[in-house]
């Protein structure tokens, strides 16, 4: 399930635009999310794409029934 949600999650992040920091250990998928040109600190943007995100996520879940 990691790997097909990081599947979903790469093709998002593409059309966003934004390269996050991600990892996948077991079952466990971590992002971060950080603006390289503010000198790697959190802006809007990435709170934006971090809720486009949680969206994803969620119908990720729902479509697994989880």
């Amino acid at each position: 399930d990691a790997i097909d949600f990081m599947n979903e999650a790469l093709d998002y992040f593409e059309e966003q635009g934004h390269h996050p920091r991600w990892s996948n250990e077991w079952r466990l998928v971590a992002i971060g999310l950080t603006t390289w040109d503010a000198k790697n600190q959190i802006t809007m943007r990435d709170l934006e794409v971090a809720e486009g995100l949680d969206r994803l996520y969620a119908g990720f879940q729902s479509l697994r029934g989880t």
